[in-house]
This record gives C-alpha cells, structure tokens and sequence, in this order.
C-alpha cells in the first residue's frame, strides 16, 4: 500500500501548497512537486524534473520579466507572423527589438519570449510517413529546429558566407534543442522556409555575396564605413588635442555622439547583421531589470 500511496497519492505543490493527485502534477528535485497550474508559468521548453524549487522560482521570475516585456514592448509591434495554425507551432519576429516569440497550443501563463542571439543555429526538418506495400513515403509533418544557445556554453559567432550562424548569448535555461512543427499537411505554405530565410536574414548569412553587377556585399560596405568613420574621428581628436581643446574629462557632446556612432559601426563591421538586433534587446532589457 505504501508504495502506490506514494506514486499515486495526494502530494502538495511546494509552490502553492495544493493536494493534487498523480495526474495533476510533476516531480521535481529533491522528492518534491509542482501541480499543472503552476506548471502553466514555466517555459514548456524545460524539464521541471530536472530543477528544483530554487531554480523553477528563479525560471518563474524570468518568464514574468519577458512578458512584461512582451506586453509592453512587443504586443504593440506588429511583428511578422509566420505559421499562423493554432494547432501547431508559429513564430512572430520584431526585428526593432530583437526578439521572437513562438506560439504553440498549450496552454502557458507566459508567452515564450527570445532574443535573436540567443539561437545558435536552425535548420529545416521533414518526416515521413513509411510507404505501404512498396509504395512511396508520404508526408507526415515538417518545420524548423532552433538549437538554443546553452547556459553553460560562450562563444563568439562568425557572421557571413560560409561561416557558422552562431548566437552569442547563453539562454539561461533552454538545454535543448526546440522542435516547431510548423505543417502537417503538405499542400500548406511552406512556412518552415520562411522562418529560416529570416533567421539567415538577421544573422546575414548571404551578406558576403556580391551582386550580380558587382559592387561591395553588405559585409564589405560595413567594414568600409567603419574604417573612414573611424579614420574622421581620430582626425577629428588629434585637431582638438593639437588646439589644447581636448579634456578627457569633460569631452564635448558632440564629439561622443561621433564616438558612440563610430563604436556602433565598429561592432556592426566585428559582429555581423545580428549586432544591430543584440543592441536593440539590451536597451529594451536594460529597461526591466531583474529583481
């Protein structure tokens, strides 16, 4: 009796401290649980089984900042929708702040909010059905797997033709990679496609090809103004120097304008296409700090 009394018996939620039965709850760390209602505040791209109490209230914490986030920065960007099936999975960009959200048709408290550097790499996916009889495979479903930059894991991305995509922020509790299943009905736009030529967009992956014509790449052209912007203001503080004018303690606001703009290029001729987008994410997060 003990043992079924201990599996399927009453337990309460450390969280909120209501008896659930077996059906209505998972375990976590440390012989404890957390029921389905408060299960609806975390992400449903964690393993709670693998957290303890600590670590889901910290996780809660986050997931209530990016959706004060989302509902005061966000929901009022239009954003682009791609695979709007409720049944399945879609993604919604804001490319002005630099974070996605991805839908799906569980029943969350929070909406599932993330940075652009915060994905590593995506790719396409397809399964199939196995033919019958000799008969060919049919489709079952396709959409994108986004691997999700690792808490544990910080690198420095390569942005551009032929190198790898690479986020550049660890997301502090996505392990794993996240599967969307975004069509299972073939004859459906193929929306998979579209979500990958945007993130190959943010993360100018094809921003080292030249034009048909020739010309600089996007790539080239950044560097460029990196380099004579640069050049204009070392010019520009070595007159300022010579004339007894510069006083590194009270620099003229003008002059750290020029310096701020030339930094931004710089980091956008270092980091890529993505650079913009990291700026955009901290200023918005830098608005709601953590508690």
């Amino acid at each position: 009796m003990g043992f079924f009394s201990n599996l399927f018996g009453k337990k309460n939620c450390c969280f909120c401290n209501q008896e659930v039965g077996a059906l209505k709850r998972d375990k976590i760390r440390n012989k404890e649980y957390i029921c389905n209602e408060c299960k609806r505040k975390v992400s449903q791209f964690v393993r709670v089984s693998e957290m303890d109490k600590a670590e889901i209230e910290a996780h809660m914490k986050f997931m209530e900042r990016r959706e004060k986030i989302y509902k005061e920065v966000l929901e009022p960007m239009n954003g682009k929708l791609y695979a709007a099936d409720n049944r399945l999975h879609s993604i919604r960009f804001y490319d002005d702040a630099g974070m996605f959200i991805i839908n799906s048709s569980l029943q969350k408290e929070y909406h599932e909010v993330f940075r652009y550097d915060e994905v590593e790499s995506w790719e396409y996916y397809k399964e199939e059905n196995p033919g019958q009889n000799g008969a060919k495979p049919t489709f079952k479903e396709d959409g994108v797997k986004l691997h999700i930059k690792a808490p544990e894991s910080i690198s420095v991305p390569s942005i551009g033709k032929e190198k790898a995509k690479g986020g550049t922020r660890p997301h502090p509790y996505i392990k794993r990679e996240i599967k969307l299943t975004i069509r299972k009905d073939q004859k459906k736009s193929d929306e998979a496609t579209r979500i990958i030529a945007h993130f190959g967009f943010i993360y100018g992956i094809h921003d080292g090809d030249h034009a048909l014509f020739g010309g600089m790449s996007k790539e080239e052209k950044r560097n460029f103004q990196a380099g004579v912007e640069s050049f204009k203001l070392a010019g520009s503080l070595l007159k300022s120097a010579a004339k007894g004018e510069l006083d590194p303690n009270n620099i003229d606001p003008e002059m750290q304008a020029k310096a701020d703009e030339v930094a931004k290029l710089q980091e956008d001729a270092k980091m890529g296409a993505i650079a913009k987008y990291m700026r955009s994410a901290d200023e918005i997060e830098a608005r709601y700090p953590e508690q």
